[in-house]
């Protein structure tokens, strides 16, 4: 699709969008940064956490989103007419939307953890502790039958293994990650869930902080090498998902790919198309690409318009970015999620 009919199509579907008649009556969500909504706010042992201005501004300040306001998730759940579900461990939380468990800095793979988040592995084993209290408070089976189990996972993986020392080839490394991912996923399916939407990787060479620190030849270029760990990551999962889908190995579930990279990149490298000013570089930070200091750290300081950049700190989009982004994965065609889109999902009855 031609980026000006693109950015013409975005528009049309953000004054479009009401809520519908939803099927869905929960979402579940799993992953890091990307989806952690204030998790890591609750775990002392963190050290990776967003409450703290600026973050939020836009939104809910200081709630623990790693953004100036809201994230795909947030979004997902407004077209689809629900509240955002609150983190595991906030306090007298009314999880009568959904819970999200996904924590900053949280990995697929169970390597050293300089932040202390809480891994995949151990946010889906949360996950079953809390279906087992709940359980007698709700018809549980049909619930989990319907509700959405949201996966945004596997950029820090990515990151880390980009660059560290590493004895396993890129290919065993990204085979790695996608059968752990998907044994995850198949675990929920055990547990009754039947409805995934699971995210690849977005350009994560292009991040302020990984083009600040890692090998790009100049303030303008991402780091290709990372881009291609990035897509080669979403191309293995994109097939071994639809090969669960054709083989049918996980009975009556619906797994929805949704690919982010291709829409991030391309408002990364041509912001003007995608309604940006800025598509290199963090709105919030300090030093080469404002990404040398951490936004809300030191001397950094905040752009005032977050809405004219992709990416906000070093790290993670504008809630801008997320926007055009979680419209794609609700209205969008197959290139960005397949074999449908959400809102396709979202009518169906289960």
């Amino acid at each position: 699709m031609p980026e000006g009919v693109m950015w013409l199509w975005l528009v049309c579907v953000l004054v479009a969008i009401v809520r519908v008649n939803s099927s869905i009556p929960a979402i579940f969500t799993f992953g890091d940064s990307t989806a952690d909504v204030g998790e890591n706010n609750y775990l002392p042992f963190s050290s990776f956490k967003a409450n703290f201005m600026p973050y939020g501004i836009n939104y809910i300040p200081m709630s623990g989103r790693f953004s100036d306001g809201r994230l795909v998730g947030d979004f997902l759940a407004q077209y689809i007419g629900l509240d955002p579900a609150p983190p595991l461990h906030q306090p007298k939380a009314n999880f009568s939307s959904g819970v999200n468990f996904a924590s900053g800095g949280s990995t697929i793979e169970k390597i050293t953890n300089p932040y202390q988040s809480i891994g995949l592995s151990r946010q889906t084993l949360e996950f079953m502790l809390f279906n087992n209290i709940s359980m007698l408070n709700r018809q549980q089976d049909d619930v989990l039958r319907r509700s959405l189990f949201f996966f945004s996972a596997g950029s820090n993986d990515i990151i880390s293994y980009a660059t560290t020392t590493n004895g396993s080839s890129p290919e065993a490394f990204i085979k790695s990650l996608v059968q752990k991912e998907v044994r995850l996923i198949k675990k929920m399916h055990g547990l009754g869930a039947r409805r995934f939407l699971i995210t690849g990787a977005g350009p994560i060479g292009c991040t302020p902080s990984v083009m600040a620190y890692g090998q790009a030849p100049n303030n303008s270029t991402c780091v290709e090498s990372v881009n291609i760990l990035a897509a080669a990551f979403n191309m293995a999962l994109n097939q071994t998902l639809l090969d669960i889908h054709q083989n049918q190995r996980l009975p009556n579930a619906t797994l929805l790919f949704a690919n982010p990279y291709d829409l991030v990149l391309g408002a990364s490298t041509n912001p003007g198309s995608y309604g940006f000013k800025v598509g290199i570089g963090a709105c919030c930070g300090q030093g080469k690409l404002n990404a040398e200091v951490w936004c809300g750290q030191g001397n950094s300081t905040a752009c005032p318009t977050p809405q004219d950049y992709v990416y906000w700190d070093g790290l993670h989009p504008t809630q801008a970015m997320y926007q055009i982004v979680a419209m794609s994965f609700w209205e969008g065609p197959t290139n960005f999620i397949s074999p449908m889109n959400l809102k396709a999902l979202n009518v169906q009855i289960p």
